[in-house]
């Protein structure tokens, strides 16, 4: 007797990324203009990947749980498993996994990403709306190979690690900050995405108290008159 599986389409599968899929341990179910739906774990702490993923996704994220079996087969059925294991991904030297981070973070809105290194692994974490969100675990001994394909982009010396860096990294509409910390259990970095168009900046978006916001635009509008 053949062991039960989801069914998807081919169009539903290219909802998520394998990744994502095996990380979070989801299956697409349907999609609507407010909304996804997920078959999910039912071991998953579903309030916790709700959060995570509409802010990944932006839009809204529905569950239907499943058993852990099926979602185990239905992940090995549409999704290929080769670099993500136990939530880790296997850092491959053949792939551009700096490149692809950086365009992915772009196209999701995230304003800075985080690679940090800790006692036993490293983890990528991205910001959306505010919030650090989880993405990537790298496994202890691939980390050196990761922080110097990020020193190379930037232009940084690979030897140094113990002084802090700052470098930058061009692309055609966006550049990148690359700001590199000495801690206790390697080098940490932050990488800030930089818009190019100065006109696309929202004054109320900075920061800006109020008053600073009135004091700027009158100064602004005063200069305006002068032309």
């Amino acid at each position: 007797m053949q062991e039960k599986t989801l069914d998807i389409s081919p169009e539903l599968q290219q909802i998520i990324q394998s990744e994502l899929a095996w990380y979070y341990r989801i299956i697409p179910k349907s999609e609507s203009k407010e909304s996804f739906s997920f078959f999910v774990d039912s071991s998953m702490d579903l309030n916790f990947i709700e959060e995570e993923l509409s802010a990944l996704l932006g839009k809204r994220v529905i569950f239907e749980e499943c058993s852990e079996d099926i979602i185990q087969r239905s992940l090995g059925k549409y999704y290929r498993n080769t670099t993500v294991e136990n939530d880790k991904i296997t850092f491959d030297s053949d792939v551009d996994f700096v490149d692809r981070l950086i365009q992915e973070a772009n196209v999701l809105g995230s304003s800075d990403i985080h690679v940090e290194i800790f006692d036993k692994a490293a983890r990528i974490r991205i910001r959306i709306d505010g919030n650090l969100i989880h993405r990537f675990t790298i496994e202890k001994e691939d980390y050196p190979e990761l922080v110097n394909k990020i020193k190379i982009k930037a232009n940084l010396d690979i030897s140094e690690k113990r002084l802090p860096q700052d470098g930058r990294i061009e692309y055609e509409k966006f550049d990148i900050r690359v700001s590199i910390l000495p801690t206790l259990h390697g080098e940490k970095i932050v990488l800030r995405i930089l818009g190019n168009d100065a006109s696309s900046i929202d004054i109320e978006k900075i920061g800006f108290s109020e008053k600073e916001k009135k004091t700027i635009k009158r100064v602004f509008e005063n200069q305006m008159e002068l032309f």
